[in-house]
């Protein structure tokens, strides 16, 4: 099974951050337009790829999920960052020093062994059918 975290990610209003990140994101796009590889591409601000990736983001999540979001985020509105299709959790902290550790650690090892249990059934029901 997977599993996906959301690191301040603000999946409801995705360019809804702080303006200093478009500021950025834009300069970045227009490097990407003139032959910089590995950037942002325009597309992804405005067009067809923004379009592609919001209707991504609109969709229901196939996996257990956890949104970690903090009010103290200058970056990522903490509002955007509560996908309804997660398990939201916040935390005191800003954007970049999010303890990812301390709040997920009893969150994955339950993911975890729910994988192993589910693994360990599957490898029984295989050798039970195996025997018959």
């Amino acid at each position: 099974m997977r599993e996906l975290v959301m690191l301040g990610s603000p999946v409801l209003d995705p360019l809804g951050g702080h303006t200093g990140v478009l500021r950025v994101a834009r300069p970045l796009a227009r490097l990407s337009a003139v032959g910089l590889p590995g950037l942002l591409a325009e597309d992804c601000l405005t067009g067809t790829c923004f379009d592609q990736n919001i209707a991504a983001l609109a969709e229901r999540l196939q996996v257990p999920a956890i949104a970690i979001y903090s009010r103290e985020d200058a970056i990522a509105p903490w509002r955007s960052c509560l996908d309804p299709c997660a398990e939201c959790v916040e935390v005191r902290s800003t954007h970049t020093g999010m303890d990812l550790y301390r709040v997920l650690k009893r969150r994955l090892a339950h993911w975890a062994d729910d994988s192993r249990q589910s693994t360990m059934k599957r490898a029984r029901q295989r050798t039970h059918e195996a025997r018959t």
